[in-house]
């Protein structure tokens, strides 16, 4: 009985032992889970930042000056014209290792990020547009020959663009590449000839 009462004792206080380190683990676990999310939602909002001030500002512009044209018109350009002010900065930013530079690496991760995102859920922004299409099509059928006019050529000249856009930057990352390969071959050959240097000294 003795025995029994020994390992039921044992049993009892390997039990308690545990559950304290299990609860740990839990508080541990939730802990790192929320400073993931705390995380990204941080970096979504510094991230969205940027684009919120262009759209905000084209929409003050165009209640301003009254135009008939949509804020988004004004949007896009802003927030191209701030990412190329930004892109020096964040570039130069890169390799210092400064305070208000970790702040600018960090900018940089969000904006990359935030605009993954923003491609990614890009296509339901077209659902009410084909939604008012297939709703609305006896108003386009009346004006098809102007919205051929309008969207033709406003479509070849995008895909045009994007062509020349995408050809001059494979052009640059190939010039870049062959760039590093060239001073990574020159490293190699002076290492390669102080080598040879060393050991015809040695045998010498």
């Amino acid at each position: 009985m003795s025995k029994n009462n020994k390992r039921s004792k044992d049993r009892s206080s390997v039990g308690s032992r545990k559950s304290p380190d299990n609860f740990s683990r839990y508080r541990t676990y939730a802990a790192k889970r929320l400073t993931i999310v705390a995380h990204e939602v941080s970096s979504f909002a510094l991230g969205m930042l940027p684009f919120t001030l262009c759209v905000y500002s084209a929409i003050f512009f165009v209640d301003a000056y009254e135009l008939p044209l949509p804020p988004i018109a004004f949007a896009m350009p802003l927030a191209v014209a701030m990412l190329f002010l930004l892109k020096p900065r964040l570039e130069k930013a890169a390799g210092e290792k400064k305070p208000l530079s970790f702040f600018w690496q960090y900018l940089d991760n969000a904006i990359e990020k935030t605009a993954d995102r923003l491609l990614f859920v890009m296509p339901l922004c077209f659902v009410p547009i084909g939604v008012g299409i297939v709703k609305d099509t006896s108003i386009l059928l009346d004006a098809w020959f102007l919205l051929f006019l309008v969207i033709v050529p406003h479509t070849i000249l995008l895909i045009s663009l994007t062509i020349i856009l995408l050809k001059a930057l494979d052009a640059k990352k190939n010039q870049k590449g062959k760039s590093h390969k060239g001073d990574g071959g020159v490293k190699r050959t002076a290492t390669r000839r102080i080598a040879t240097k060393i050991s015809a000294r040695a045998k010498s």
